[in-house]
């Protein structure tokens, strides 16, 4: 398939697509094994039908029982369909230009109402720096800057 980006060329993957392939492309013969998926800025807004199906079947089924590791890079958190929000357990988040979007993504994350607003305030001040919200089971820091540093919510917010 023809690719339009070429940032991950200096990666070794087994295959590139423009589209989200069907279950059927995800059974294979042989042991089992892991595999990783990064699905980058996919086009969701004017998505057909189609697409989105193998979207929800890659998450809901593919990721369990195929041994699927998704990573969802995606512009807008608000245009990321409300399936692949519930079924992920990590955000990477960079400062929201409206106050009402953090406001938002606080009561979908289960994150203190403030929070957001407190970190990228106080912590995550550089123009490309991160919040990165793990919500795994034995996650080592629930929120983290830029991915490794661990952040601690001030008590002022963790008690609302």
């Amino acid at each position: 398939m023809k690719m339009r980006s070429h940032e991950y060329d200096d990666l070794e993957p087994t295959a590139k697509f423009d589209d989200v392939p069907p279950l059927s492309f995800w059974d294979y013969d042989g042991p089992y094994r892991k595999r990783a998926v990064v699905v980058d800025d996919l086009e969701l807004t004017s998505a057909h039908k189609e697409r989105l199906k193998n979207l929800a079947v890659m998450f809901r089924y593919a990721s369990t029982h195929k041994g699927l590791t998704i990573y969802f890079a995606h512009q807008s958190f608000f245009d990321v369909p409300p399936l692949i929000k519930k079924m992920s357990d990590v955000f990477i988040l960079w400062r929201a230009r409206a106050r009402n979007e953090l406001q938002m993504i606080e009561n979908r994350v289960s994150l203190p109402k403030g929070s957001l607003k407190e970190l990228f305030d106080t912590v995550a001040t550089g123009h490309k720096d991160s919040i990165c919200i793990d919500l795994k089971q034995d996650s080592p820091a629930r929120l983290r800057l830029n991915i490794w540093q661990p952040i601690e919510l001030a008590e002022s917010l963790e008690s609302e």
